[in-house]
């Protein structure tokens, strides 16, 4: 499983069969007794068969996994993370391993959150796209000195009514997976300072003298106003089309918040 940065079960719906009255039986059955509508009142009338069509909600699937910290040395304990998608929202905390579940709508774009807890990380969120498969992953998530360290590699001064915009970009051949050494970010509209990419030698080191991926794969917007932007990556000969976790289509649409930082996992397979 590639590392990112950063039920309630299914309900059935119970069929219900009406049963005939006996063929067999005679006139007497049909002076009206049966008629009165004792027998069809319930039936058709009380909602029985009704009721579990609109109550029911959406099909959900289950995304769970383990959050830690930038170089998951140390789980991180106490985190909320959140699901949302519209008014929808599932949230838990992690616990003191970790680990965290929250439920999704099948089939729909949303985004994963994560505020608080120690050691302490900066609140970040991530577009995903649910399909009808539960979701596993594991996060490793940047802390507010990263943050602040990364502005300050490239000359910036962090702003706390701005958000940052994390990239990682991989490429995938088969059943091969590696870094998209080569490819290169956007955000639309261009707002903010980038892109900018991280070192061959540090995660933690920004060069801004840097035009593309390197084998750490990660690339940054900083000082992006609020608001929602189209994410999307380039590789030659590839097709960067693919957002993950999740069945999302890249480019994919973000939200930023002021403080936070998004993150987005695109994925480039062979033209």
């Amino acid at each position: 499983m590639r590392t990112t940065w950063m039920t309630w079960l299914v309900l059935a719906l119970a069929l219900c069969l009406a049963c005939n009255e006996d063929d067999d039986d005679d006139g007497d059955d049909d002076t009206g007794d049966d008629d009165t509508g004792d027998d069809d009142a319930g039936d058709d009338d009380t909602g029985d068969d009704d009721t579990g069509d609109d109550d029911t909600g959406p099909d959900l699937i289950s995304i769970s996994g383990t959050w830690k910290n930038w170089d998951g040395s140390a789980v991180i304990v106490g985190t909320e993370i959140c699901f949302e998608s519209g008014k929808y929202q599932d949230c838990d905390s992690t616990d003191q391993g970790g680990a965290w579940a929250v439920d999704a709508p099948a089939d729909t774009a949303g985004m994963l959150t994560s505020e608080g807890g120690k050691p302490a990380i900066a609140p970040s969120l991530m577009p995903v796209h649910t399909g009808t498969n539960d979701i596993s992953l594991v996060i490793e998530d940047a802390s507010p000195a990263h943050v602040t360290a990364w502005y300050g590699d490239v000359g910036a001064t962090e702003d706390p009514t701005l958000g940052t915009v994390g990239f990682q970009v991989w490429h995938t051949w088969g059943p091969n997976t590696a870094p998209a050494v080569g490819a290169t970010i956007a955000l639309a509209p261009g707002k903010g300072a980038g892109p900018y990419y991280c070192s061959e030698k540090t995660l933690e080191e920004l060069d801004p003298t840097l035009v593309s991926m390197t084998e750490s794969n990660i690339g940054f917007f900083v000082g992006v106003p609020p608001g929602t932007y189209d994410l999307s990556a380039s590789l030659d000969g590839y097709v960067c089309d693919k957002v993950w976790p999740g069945v999302g289509a890249a480019p994919v649409s973000a939200e930023v918040r002021p403080g936070w930082s998004t993150w987005v996992i695109i994925d480039c397979t062979p033209e």
